[in-house]
Parts: structure tokens; sequence; C-alpha cells
């Protein structure tokens, strides 16, 4: 069947990899990048490489709040649902905190604050196939097959995917520090920044949304990986250890094929509130996964986009 798939950060890398094998599959594909001019390129490249027409392009900086409400709009105003919303954008920024015109750390806002703002914003979409009565409610199981989290479900459910990092490890969460502005480094914020998608995720599936399901991927590196490019093209130790992890870079093949699994694969219609690698459920330790962290991070990301939501 058919799925309408929205895959921010798809201009380029792993996220237009993820695109073109599922533009293969036959799915209609909303692509996303900041670079218009990039964008069409992209887009004429995916559709002649897929052979399927059915792919659009919408251009925003997901850095900025205004413009997360900009593009919910115009996805609003072209499509009817949303099957799939994959938060594939991401970025990583220098060993100098810089903000966003809006007053957040870059890293922040990129990786955190645009999957929660877009997935609260584009949630009508991602429920229209439901009866009204039956949102808002979630039942769990446990299912003894693959021991996933699974949800009931009166059909196939909408997904939101969070696109996270092994990094997720690196850096001490402090929830009077939530933005790096005391010690911020461009490894703590890259690494405690995935842990908070992972976090967005999770307390998205706490809520009790019913035919929605909520789950978070590592993808592996490769070195077509423009997030680390971009730093080590300034970074004299990240040149460095980009030459050491050189062999045990993945292809982008490989690198997109947990994100187009949760994406596409019927095995997962019902899976929430789990973390993937490589195809299969990670086994996240407690420490990074607390409920006063999450709860601490998911009040913040409420004050500061309450204007928005």
């Amino acid at each position: 069947m058919q799925k309408v798939i929205l895959i921010t950060g798809s201009n380029s890398d792993i996220g237009k990899e993820t695109a073109k094998i599922l533009a293969k599959k036959g799915h209609k594909i909303i692509i996303h990048g900041r670079d218009s001019n990039r964008l069409k390129e992209t887009l004429e490249s995916l559709k002649s490489e897929s052979q399927n027409s059915d792919i659009y392009a919408f251009a925003a900086d997901l850095s900025l709040k205004s413009e997360i409400a900009k593009f919910a709009k115009m996805i609003e105003s072209k499509f009817d649902k949303i099957d799939v919303l994959l938060h594939n954008a991401g970025a990583q920024f220098g060993s100098v905190r810089e903000v966003t015109s809006e007053g957040h750390e870059k890293t922040f806002a990129i990786n955190v604050l645009a999957p929660f703002l877009l997935t609260h914003l584009l949630m009508p979409l991602l429920q229209k196939k439901l009866p009204q009565k039956d949102s808002l409610q979630l039942d769990f199981k446990n299912t003894e097959s693959k021991g996933f989290k699974n949800i009931e479900s009166n059909g196939e459910n909408a997904r939101v995917i969070a696109v996270s990092s092994s990094s997720f490890i690196v850096g001490k969460f402090d929830k009077n520090d939530i933005e790096f502005s005391k010690n911020y480094s461009l490894f703590r914020a890259y690494g405690v920044s995935k842990r908070y998608e992972y976090w967005i995720m999770q307390k998205f599936a706490q809520m009790g949304i019913n035919g929605v399901t909520f789950n978070t991927l590592e993808p592996g590196a490769t070195m077509q990986d423009s997030k680390l490019g971009r730093i080590s093209a300034n970074n004299f130790a990240l040149k460095i250890l980009a030459l050491i992890w050189m062999p045990f870079m993945w292809s982008l093949q490989k690198a997109a094929a947990t994100s187009v699994y949760l994406a596409d694969s019927m095995d997962v219609t019902n899976v929430t509130a789990e973390f993937f690698g490589n195809l299969k459920v990670k086994n996240i330790k407690e420490k990074y996964r607390k409920q006063e962290d999450m709860d601490a991070l998911w009040e913040y990301c409420n004050e500061i986009c309450k204007g928005y939501l």
C-alpha cells in the first residue's frame, strides 16, 4: 500500500538515499531541505533515479520555530494525511556556541525543537484516518515473538521516526542547562541533543495517542555524512578521527536501511517507544532514559514552543 512519507533533511546523504529507496518502493515522498535551488536538483534526481514522479519538495529552515510553523502549514495545504513523518534533519556545529535569530542554541534548535514542534503541528494529518473517538487512547502490550512494545490498532498506524545517533551516550544532562549555555562543547551539544531526540519520541509515546507510533533509530556513520563533514572541514582533530574511522564507515544504503525498515516494514506497524540500530531493537540503559529527565526536557520544550502549540 502506498504511504505518504515526509522526510526532513532529505536534500543529500542518508536522507536522500532513504527517500530514493522508499520512492522506488512506490510511496509518495515529500522531501525537505534548506536550499531551494539544491532541493529542485534533488527532486529531479530522485524522480529520475526512482522512476517515481510522485515526489514533492518543500524548503524551510527548521532551526527556526516560525519557519517550522510555516512549513507545517504548507504541508497541510497540499496533503490530506501523513502516514510517516521521518525526522532525519540534523546538525552539528563548531567549538563556539551559536544561537539562532530566535535565541536558541543551533544544535538544540534543529535536532530537538524541530522534531518536537513539527510532530505536534502535523499530528492532525498523522491522525487523519482515525475515527475521532479513537484518538488519545493507547494500549501497550508485549509480544513474545519480537519483544516489541506494541499498541492496539484498528488498522495500520501512522509512524513518527526520529533519526538519533550512537553519540547519544556522550555528555551529561543538566536540567538547568538544557541548551548548553554553561558547559558547551560540540561533542556534548550533539550527543545530548541526540539523547533529547529519543526522549521526545518516548514522551510522545507516553501521551496516549492512538493510531500513531513513535520510534527512534541510529543510522550508522558514513563518509558522506554532512554533519561530520561540516565540522571536520574546520577541525583538525575531527579530520584525524574521520581518517581513523574510515574503514568502519557504512555505505549510504546500509546507513539508510533502518530508516527504510521503520518507515515501510509491516513488522513494526504497531511497534512504539523503541530505539533501533541496524534493523534491531537496542537496549537503552536506564541512566539514559530517566523519567524525570525526559519530563524536564518535555516541560522546557512546551514552554518555549507554547506560542505555536
